[in-house]
């Protein structure tokens, strides 16, 4: 968690990279109701906007009775906005084992849960487990599958994402930095879920990692901490995600202290389309804890607006040319914001420039398209795009005997089998050959010029093969694609090293008829 440069104040979320958490109101009213003398954590809002789910610990009532370490209660909001006394959700889900909700899917009938159930609700501590709601009231929780699931603490806590595919657990597990650390676990196109990942060392550390909530489209995390250099025993502290994946972070800032105090506060959590927010709270408790609830803004407000997530803009200028004079064009682009999902079109103008405002963070998708020149496409990272800088895209006109080096089209080490990083160029020439109905080309195959060299012709080939046959199952028509492997006979670098080395394994193309 890079805690040696954690040393702030506990000042409001202010810095322009990560925006500001506005609260509206102190922690304190609309929720003495479903607070008991003992321990309540882990709240959960439906997303009814009507019902909410938390864990009691302690409770004679529980399943376990007084030794029972958790079950799981429900609240009702009334017509004045407050909370009902909480309500055991019954013996189908809670039993004498430490039961935690950890969040719903979108449709609101399935719950997950941390833990897993075996025959006749015998209790697992290892696991997740989903619960679905049938006639108003919730079923005997059934085993979730999740690859390499390993854990090996007591805790476990944890929150599912808005869209109900992407899950964040706090637990101990493989590589973890301290005892608990936060993994994030992503549903698949086909319904299961995937393996867990760590979150990386800008978020986990020596110290406890808790209960982690993905906030503003999954472009931020709320987590709590016992770092040394926090207000209390546990804060709220609050980064922002970098790139693509999960493993880049910016520094965590601790929320202010409308939420974090002298106790232990963590828990986070909410709904897009509510205007309260949720958390857990020893501060000015009935027990252990209590839930606390706070006013974040408007339910008419979206979710960015009312966390005040939102980046700062910026203008993207673009320009298109010619690969081969540099004269501009006019083409199509097509940008893809990846972390907010939002799509841009626009045509650049006849000088070939077009302007884009697009938040100064974003990782953008770009596809720039033109009749008769090969599209182009691109990734970029707004963070590393000077304020001033014009990216350029040239793209290859399909002249007759032009030649155009395909950068990206790989192969697995003296295969023809495409690497995935293929994909996306393959389809850029898909989309040229759709497109452009009377070009043909002539497909030019080369590897580098060490091992055999008949091996290396026999090679080159077989990946010419494998692009075409690529072509010819997307519909192109076999007659308009010819080729012909060269091995390493035709390098365009020096074979002597491998940085040059790796630019003579190529694939190319030859305009022969438009």
């Amino acid at each position: 968690m890079k805690l040696f440069t954690f040393l702030i104040a506990y000042v409001i979320i202010a810095l322009p990279v990560l925006g500001q958490l506005k609260i509206q109101s102190p922690a304190l009213p609309y929720t003495e109701q479903l607070n008991s003398r003992y321990y309540e954590k882990s709240p959960v809002l439906h997303p009814s906007g009507k019902q909410l789910y938390f864990v009691r610990a302690n409770d004679p009532s529980n399943a376990g009775g007084v030794g029972d370490q958790g079950d799981i209660w429900v609240s009702e909001l009334d017509s004045l906005g407050n909370w009902s006394e909480g309500v055991n959700i019954g013996k189908a889900v809670n039993n004498n084992g430490k039961n935690t909700i950890i969040g719903f899917l979108p449709d609101g009938n399935y719950m997950l849960i941390a833990e897993q159930y075996g025959g006749k609700a015998r209790y697992s501590p290892d696991g997740i487990s989903i619960s679905e709601r049938v006639n108003g009231k919730w079923q005997q929780p059934r085993n979730l599958k999740i690859p390499y699931f390993v854990k090996k603490s007591g805790h476990i806590s944890g929150s599912v994402s808005a869209d109900g595919t992407t899950l964040i657990l706090a637990l101990e597990s493989f590589n973890s930095k301290g005892v608990e650390d936060l993994y994030v676990c992503e549903r698949q196109k086909n319904g299961k879920w995937g393996d867990m990942k760590n979150l990386g060392e800008d978020i986990n550390s020596p110290f406890q990692v808790l209960a982690g909530f993905l906030a503003s489209v999954k472009r931020f995390i709320v987590f709590a901490s016992n770092s040394v250099i926090g207000i209390g025993s546990y804060d709220l502290w609050i980064s922002k995600r970098e790139g693509k994946g999960w493993k880049k972070w910016s520094e965590p800032r601790l929320l202010n202290d409308l939420i974090n105090s002298e106790g232990a506060d963590f828990d986070f959590n909410y709904r897009p389309d509510s205007e309260y927010a949720f958390f857990t709270s020893t501060r000015n408790s009935d027990g252990y804890g209590d839930i606390k609830q706070v006013k974040i803004g408007s339910d008419s407000i979206p979710e960015t607006v009312v966390l005040n997530l939102v980046p700062n803009m910026r203008v993207l200028e673009v320009k298109v040319v010619d690969a081969k004079n540099d004269k501009p064009l006019a083409a199509e682009l097509v940008i893809n914001q990846q972390l907010s999902a939002k799509e841009h079109k626009k045509t650049s103008s006849l000088y070939g420039e077009a302007k884009f405002n697009v938040p100064d963070d974003e990782l953008l998708d770009i596809v720039v398209d033109r009749k008769g020149y090969l599209p182009a496409e691109v990734t970029l990272d707004m963070t590393t795009i000077g304020a001033d800088s014009v990216y350029q895209f040239k793209l290859e006109p399909l002249k007759v005997g032009n030649k155009v080096r395909l950068q990206h089209i790989l192969f697995t080490r003296a295969t023809d089998r495409f690497l995935p990083e293929a994909q996306q160029e393959l389809d850029l020439l898909l989309k040229m050959m759709q497109e452009n109905p009377r070009v043909a080309i002539f497909l030019e195959g080369h590897t580098d010029s060490y091992g055999n060299p008949k091996s290396n012709l026999e090679l080159s080939q077989q990946r010419v093969d494998a692009v075409k046959t690529y072509l010819v199952s997307q519909g192109i028509n076999a007659d308009r694609i010819e080729g012909k492997g060269f091995g390493g006979t035709r390098p365009v670098a020096d074979n002597a090293d491998e940085e040059t080395r790796q630019l003579n394994r190529r694939v190319e193309f030859r305009v022969t008829a438009n």
